[in-house]
């Protein structure tokens, strides 16, 4: 969690830098705007697609059988 929020904090540094925003002014340029909008709208939604498609090719069910066969043996805890 850590690392994510590291790399996601510097992702929106890195972003705002590109588009030229600059907390000393008080009115933003169009382009430092556009960076605020697609960090703060559009990062989130393709985020959340990719992370759609990953669960949706993610096959638990495939898993699922031997999974509770090594929890109910004891394999979580180092047993055989």
């Amino acid at each position: 969690m850590k690392v994510g929020s590291g790399v996601g904090t510097a992702a929106l540094g890195w972003i705002l830098q590109a588009g030229g925003f600059d907390a000393a002014l008080e009115v933003q340029s169009a382009s430092s705007l556009a960076a605020i909008n697609f960090a703060f709208a559009w990062v989130p939604v393709i985020t959340s697609v990719i992370c759609i498609i990953c669960m949706a090719l993610f096959n638990l069910d495939k898993y699922y059988g031997q999974v509770t066969a090594d929890l109910t043996a004891g394999r979580h805890r180092g047993e055989s």
